[in-house]
């Protein structure tokens, strides 16, 4: 790619040596559509000559904890093998993030025999899938204690693929008998291009203001969404009271 031919690296990268980066680098770029997901590259090695050789990849990223979430991302899936003469082989990589960090791990394709090195970066980039709720908030207003109000919320996903999604329950106090507020579905699945309707279920059971931030996790998408639910409950209360001939309260 031109990850470096085009002047798109960020001068804040650094390489595990701390020295600059090898001009002559090959660059191989991944683009993974949210976290979690296996994606994978691959190309041809050609070997032109009458002569098969042997082939090796030599991670240069050094080891310890500093460099571990590269070393869980990125996997050579061939670290060695043969080039027969005049065929082809076939190389695999793959990157699988856990975070939506922008990295870089370097590499070196090496045939020991004829001192051959060349350098290698790999680069992982992570999109945030595009799934997000048609609004933030549900405005209850005041609500008659041990009434019920709903709200719908709908949740899009533009993307090609689908996309898995729980609330927490624990934001907005699901696992109180009868709840305040209830969640329907309160997971599942969102298929690709479309929207799912979600209920919000309000039923206050105190003369109270209440505030959730529901939280939901979309698998594979870095950032969580959130609705903020809010609402207040509040009861009728009679008074009497009695008054003689004049008129005085007794």
């Amino acid at each position: 790619s031109d990850w470096l031919s085009g002047g798109r690296r960020p001068p804040t990268l650094t390489t595990p040596n701390g020295a600059a980066v090898d001009p002559a680098s090959r660059c191989v770029e991944f683009e993974s559509l949210g976290t979690q997901v296996r994606n994978t590259k691959r190309f041809f090695v050609m070997n032109p000559t009458n002569v098969s050789y042997k082939f090796r990849w030599e991670c240069m990223d050094g080891a310890g904890a500093a460099v571990s979430h590269i070393a869980s991302a990125f996997k050579c899936v061939h670290r060695e093998g043969v080039v027969l003469s005049g065929k082809k082989s076939e190389m695999v990589f793959e990157y699988t993030p856990e975070s939506d960090m922008l990295i870089e791990s370097f590499w070196r394709f090496e045939i020991p025999e004829y001192s051959i090195s060349v350098p290698f970066i790999l680069v992982g980039h992570v999109k945030e899938p595009n799934v997000f709720f048609d609004k933030t908030f549900c405005n209850f207003g005041s609500l008659l204690l041990h009434h019920k109000a709903t709200q719908v919320i709908k949740l899009t996903n533009r993307e090609h693929i689908p996309f898995v999604f729980a609330f927490d329950g624990r934001t907005y106090g699901a696992d109180e008998d009868p709840p305040i507020v209830r969640i329907q579905p309160a997971s599942g699945t969102v298929a690709p291009e479309s929207e799912l309707a979600i209920t919000v279920q309000f039923m206050p059971k105190l003369e109270k203001t209440y505030n959730f931030n529901a939280v939901c996790n979309v698998k594979k998408k870095a950032t969580r969404l959130a609705v903020n639910i809010k609402g207040e409950g509040f009861d009728t209360h009679c008074h009497v009271a009695l008054e003689d001939e004049r008129g005085a309260a007794q």
